[in-house]
């Protein structure tokens, strides 16, 4: 059921995007990323905290992520996990690659810490695997200064009501508006 309404939710996405005021969608700007690195934009993905790291991250369809920092004073909305949001910041880019793991482990050999020298090194190596399988990793976040939960869009809101089997706003529906299709 949680999957369904994620897929519900990245449809409103979808259909959201390019229009008026809704946001560059996470898809598009990973068509183009490099068009985007230290500019302000606003950008309109689902929200999921990630599991593994416990950050904010707004997402498109597969993999496509950028992490939310949030600017100081920011409050990430109490209903923002799975909601659509629209973060406006500044989008910055990481490189992961060979210069990373070096330093990485320059930094696991300067530490007295066996647990903590292991765990960077193992870190290292488990990253060096897979720049090796896949290539470089371009991590990309948006330094926010504004978070909010993305009303419905009036152009799906208008479809909704021609064709009232299509879902518009509605977190706990099966069904699909129309839109864009995912890309990549």
């Amino acid at each position: 059921m949680k999957q369904i309404l994620s897929i519900a939710a990245l449809a409103l996405v979808l259909a959201a995007c390019g229009t008026k005021d809704a946001g560059l969608c996470v898809d598009k700007f990973y068509e183009n990323p490099v068009e985007y690195i230290g500019k302000e934009v606003t950008v309109a993905g689902l929200a999921h905290v990630c599991c593994h790291s416990g950050a904010l991250q707004i997402t498109g369809s597969e993999k496509n992520a950028i992490t939310v920092v949030p600017g100081e004073g920011l409050v990430i909305p109490e209903n923002a996990e799975g909601a659509v949001l629209k973060v406006k910041g500044v989008i910055n880019e990481e490189i992961i690659d060979e210069t990373f793991i070096a330093t990485l482990t320059d930094e696991a050999n300067a530490t007295e810490d066996s647990t903590a020298k292991a765990g960077l090194l193992a870190k290292a190596e488990k990253i060096k695997n897979i720049i090796v399988a896949e290539g470089v990793i371009h991590k990309y976040s948006i330094n926010a200064t504004a978070i909010e939960v993305a009303p419905c869009d009036k152009e799906a809101e208008a479809a909704c009501k021609k064709d009232s089997t299509k879902a518009c706003c509605k977190k706990d529906s099966t069904k699909h508006c129309e839109g864009e299709t995912e890309t990549k």
